[in-house]
């Protein structure tokens, strides 16, 4: 409730920079008139305790996108076993997890997949209606971190009309053995990038940075040196509209798709 306090106060603070979305007609004048666009997410389910009036009363909020998990277990779901880097196959949704889903797609709230374990991705897929993202999670084939997504959980997303948001944290980007000397390069991003272009299609890539979940700072910095990734993809022959759509395009369509009016 404080982190969503202080959200609003900074709308508040700032007006003519930057303003709150929950509604389509919210992102289209924000967008009109030029001002940066922001809109609550919230990472670990279990802040709703299992109970749909907070859930409802998050949305009320203006939370539009949430997590089921993060790095443990709680009364939903089980994530994948970050620390150990071992797959959760077994365990997935509980039955209050099931129901949340449900209550969020009834609400209009987005379910986020990233931090969730591998047979709770697949529980999401069968058991939601409306397409899903993972806002911060790269490719398993590129980088063997169970955090990362397989290929068929990339097609999968894409297939629901989904994203899933590039994650800048190096032990998520970088395949090398020696964790120490793992790295967050712009390159490596473009690597996932394309790897999912390939596997999922263009129309599935966003950028989820992480910024505030990674120990050592990446080669960007921070939002501020974007424009080193775009060179990057330019270099690696992707076209104006393919880095348009990972930069914003996607995102936007997803938003228009699933806000309400």
């Amino acid at each position: 409730m404080g982190q969503i306090g202080l959200f609003h106060r900074i709308m508040e603070a700032y007006p003519d920079r930057i303003g709150p979305v929950r509604t389509r007609s919210e992102l289209d004048r924000n967008l009109r008139i030029g001002r940066i666009y922001a809109l609550l997410t919230a990472e670990e389910g279990a802040i709703c305790r299992g109970d749909p009036d907070i859930l409802a009363a998050l949305y009320a909020l203006g939370v539009r996108i949430m997590t089921l998990t993060w790095n443990h277990e709680n009364g939903l779901a089980h994530p994948n076993d970050v620390y150990g880097n071992r797959p959760e196959t077994a365990r997935g949704l509980t039955d209050a997890g099931i129901r949340t889903v449900s209550e969020m797609e009834r609400l209009g709230i987005l379910v986020d997949v990233s931090h969730l374990s591998d047979a709770g991705f697949w529980d999401v897929c069968r058991f939601s209606k409306r397409p899903f993202i993972a806002s911060h999670s790269n490719a398993r084939a590129v980088c063997g971190h169970v955090r990362n997504l397989t290929d068929e959980m990339l097609r999968a997303i894409a297939d629901r009309g989904g994203l899933t948001g590039i994650n800048y944290c190096a032990v998520f980007l970088d395949p090398g053995p020696d964790p120490a000397l793992h790295a967050g390069t712009a390159a490596l991003m473009a690597e996932h990038i394309a790897h999912i272009r390939d596997v999922g299609g263009i129309d599935m890539i966003a950028l989820g940075s992480d910024f505030d979940g990674i120990d050592r700072p990446p080669e960007l910095g921070d939002c501020a040196g974007l424009p080193i990734l775009e060179a990057e993809l330019r270099r690696r022959r992707f076209s104006e509209a393919e880095i348009e759509k990972v930069f914003s395009g996607n995102v936007l369509r997803l938003l228009r798709e699933f806000l309400p009016a």
